[in-house]
C-alpha cells in the first residue's frame, strides 16, 4: 500500500467512526425518549435493557451509515483542503481522482457490507427488538404500594395502606378487597381490615407474603344467581393472618418470536421474493375467480327473476342465451297474443313465429325476431303498437303489465345495490392484498437502496469537501445535514407514494437515489477539473465587489 493511500484512508476512518457513533447515539436516545414510559417503573434488569438497546442500535444502522459516510467524506476532504494538503498533492502531480481512488474502493466495500448487513443481520435484529419490546410493553409495573392510594395491579385484589414505615415492610391501617369469587351473575363481598401488617417478597419475586395482625374479615355471598338474595354477613376476628399472593403475572416473560416472523420487516431478500411471488399468484387467482363469478351473476341476473315472475317453469342458471330468449318469447306470446296468436300460428304453419339469435352474442334485453310475413331477413324491432299485438317491444319492460314492471324494477334495483356492495367489498379486499404486496416489495428494494445510497452520498461529500475547503465539525456538519435532509425527505416521499400505489415500489424506493445521483456526478466532475463554477472564493469576491459598488452609489 502506498503512502498516499495509507494517509487518505487514515484521514477518512477517524471521522467515519466518529460520525457513525454520534449518529447512532442520537438515534438510540430518540428511541429511549419514545419508549421511556414503557421502560421505567417495571423493575427490568440491566441485562434486558442492554439487550433491547443492542438490537435497537442494530436497526438504526441503515439510517446512520449514509449520514456518517456523507459527513466523514466531507470532513476529510475539507480538512485536506483547509490544511492545503490537496494543493500540495496536486502540485506533486497527484490528481483529485487519485486521492479519491482508495476511498472509492473503501466505499464500495462498505456498500457491499451494508447490503449483507441488511439482508442477513437486520431482519434478525428487528425480530429480536420487536419481540422484546412487545414483552417490555406488556410487563406489569413492579409492586409499589403507596400509602393512601388504592393499588389494583394485582389480579383479584385491591390493597390500601394508611402508613408505611421506613423499612418498607411494616404497614399500618390495611384494607384489602378480594373479588376473586365474583362473576357476571353473582359475587361476594369479601374484605379485610387490619391494624398492622408485614409485607415481604420471596427471593425470586414470584410471591408476596403478607402477615396481618389484629384485624377483621367481612364476608357476604350472593347465593341465588337470578334473584340476588344474600346470606347473612359473616364477620371473623383474628389476631394473625398470613397470606401468600401469587405475583407470577409480574414476571418478565418472553413471547414466542414465531408470532412476528412473517412480518415483512423480519425477512431477507430471498424470503421476501418468495412471499411476493406467493401473494401475487394468490391475488391473480382470486381476481380470476371473482371475475368469473361476477360475470355469471350479471349475465343471468334477470333470468332468475323475470322468468319466475312470468312463467311457472323454473329457470336454470346454466341455460344459454338462446334458451333464455326463447322462454321470454313464449311467455310473451302466451300472455299478449293468447288464442288469436295460436290460431294464426296454426293457419300459417310455414310462417311460425320464432326467435332468431345470430352467431354473435347479443347483449341481454336486445331481441330480434322474424315477423310472420317474412322468411329470412331479420327485421328491425318496431315500436309498440296496440293495434298490432304481434310486435315485440325493444324496451323490454313494455312487454309486461304495470304491476309486473314495478316488481321487475324493484327486484333489479335491489340486485344492483347488492352487486355494487359486493363489488366494493371485493375491491377493498383486493386493495388490501395489493397494499401488502407493495409493502413486501418496498422492503426488498430498500435493502438495495441502502448500499447504493452510501456510495452516492460519498460522491457528494468528497467533492464538496474539496470545494468548500473547510474542515472540523462546523461547516461540514451544516452542509452534510442539509444534503442528508434532502435525501431523507425524498426517500420518505418515495416510500409514501409507493405504499399508496401512486408509483411502482421500484421507482418509489429508487427515486431519491436517481435524483441525488446527477448532483454527485456534477460535483465530482467540477471538483476534479478545478472548475471555477463552484469556487467559493470566487463568489465571495463577487459579492464583496457588489456590496462595495452599492455602497458607493448610495
Amino acid at each position: 500500500m502506498k503512502t498516499i493511500t495509507r494517509f487518505v484512508i487514515k484521514s477518512y476512518l477517524g471521522p467515519l467512526l466518529l460520525t457513525f457513533s454520534i449518529a447512532l447515539f442520537i438515534l438510540v436516545m430518540q428511541f429511549l425518549w419514545k419508549y421511556v414510559d414503557d421502560l421505567v417503573g417495571k423493575g427490568l434488569d440491566w441485562f434486558t435493557i442492554s439487550e433491547l438497546l443492542f438490537y435497537a442500535t442494530a436497526t438504526f444502522v441503515p439510517m446512520a451509515l449514509p449520514l456518517a459516510i456523507l459527513f466523514a467524506s466531507l470532513m476529510t476532504f475539507g480538512n485536506l483542503g483547509e490544511r492545503y494538503e490537496l494543493v500540495a498533492l496536486r502540485a506533486a502531480g497527484i490528481s483529485l481522482k487519485r486521492v479519491m481512488q482508495p476511498l472509492i474502493i473503501l466505499s464500495i466495500i462498505i456498500s457491499i457490507m451494508a447490503f449483507l448487513f441488511s439482508d442477513r443481520v437486520l431482519p434478525v435484529a428487528r425480530l429480536k427488538m420487536v419481540s422484546l419490546l412487545w414483552d417490555v410493553k406488556n410487563k406489569k409495573p413492579a409492586i409499589n404500594i403507596k400509602p393512601g392510594v388504592f393499588y389494583n395491579e394485582i389480579d383479584g385484589l385491591v390493597i390500601k395502606v394508611g402508613k408505611k414505615e421506613k423499612d418498607g415492610k411494616t404497614i399500618h391501617d390495611i384494607l384489602i378487597y378480594d373479588y376473586t369469587e365474583q362473576d357476571h351473575y353473582s359475587g361476594a363481598l369479601n374484605f379485610t381490615i387490619a391494624d398492622v401488617g408485614i409485607m415481604e417478597f420471596s427471593p425470586d419475586q414470584r410471591f408476596m407474603f403478607l402477615s396481618l395482625y389484629d384485624g377483621n374479615n367481612y364476608y357476604e355471598r350472593l347465593s341465588e344467581r337470578r334473584h340476588f338474595t344474600t346470606r347473612p354477613l359473616q364477620r371473623t376476628s383474628f389476631e394473625a393472618q398470613h397470606r401468600r399472593i401469587d405475583l407470577s403475572a409480574f414476571q418478565f416473560q418472553k413471547t414466542n418470536q414465531e408470532f412476528f416472523k412473517e412480518d415483512f420487516r423480519m425477512l431477507n431478500t430471498k424470503q421476501l421474493s418468495h412471499y411476493i411471488d406467493s401473494l401475487q399468484l394468490n391475488l391473480k387467482q382470486e381476481r380470476k375467480e371473482y371475475t368469473q363469478s361476477i360475470m355469471r351473476i350479471f349475465t343471468n341476473i334477470h333470468a332468475d327473476t323475470l322468468v319466475s315472475e312470468t312463467n311457472d317453469t323454473p329457470f336454470n342458471e346454466k341455460q344459454d342465451d338462446h334458451k333464455h330468449f326463447k322462454v321470454l318469447e313464449e311467455t310473451y306470446q302466451r300472455k299478449k297474443l293468447g288464442t288469436a296468436m295460436a290460431e294464426n300460428a296454426g293457419a300459417k304453419e310455414s310462417q311460425t313465429t320464432t326467435v332468431q339469435i345470430t352467431g354473435e352474442k347479443k347483449p341481454a334485453g336486445i331481441i330480434r325476431r322474424l315477423l310472420p310475413d317474412t322468411s329470412s331477413a331479420v327485421a328491425d324491432v318496431l315500436p309498440f303498437n296496440p293495434k298490432n299485438p304481434d310486435t315485440l317491444q325493444y324496451n323490454f319492460l313494455m312487454n309486461f303489465s304495470p304491476d309486473e314492471q314495478k316488481k321487475i324494477l324493484a327486484t333489479g334495483l335491489q340486485l344492483a345495490k347488492n352487486g355494487k356492495r359486493s363489488v366494493n367489498d371485493r375491491y377493498n379486499i383486493l386493495d388490501s392484498r395489493m397494499r401488502l404486496i407493495r409493502k413486501y416489495e418496498i422492503e426488498r428494494q430498500r435493502m438495495f437502496t441502502l448500499s447504493v445510497a452510501c456510495l452516492i452520498l460519498f460522491f457528494i461529500g468528497a467533492p464538496l469537501g474539496a470545494i468548500i475547503r473547510k474542515g472540523g465539525l462546523g461547516m461540514p456538519a451544516v452542509v452534510s445535514t442539509f444534503f442528508f435532509i434532502i435525501f431523507h425527505v425524498l426517500s420518505i416521499t418515495g416510500d409514501k407514494l409507493a405504499r399508496e400505489g401512486t408509483v411502482s415500489p421500484i421507482w418509489g424506493m429508487w427515486m431519491a437515489s436517481v435524483i441525488i445521483l446527477p448532483i454527485g456526478i456534477l460535483l465530482t466532475a467540477k471538483a476534479t477539473t478545478d472548475s471555477v463554477l463552484l469556487d467559493i472564493e470566487l463568489y465571495k469576491k463577487f459579492f464583496s465587489r457588489l456590496v462595495s459598488r452599492t455602497s458607493k452609489i448610495d
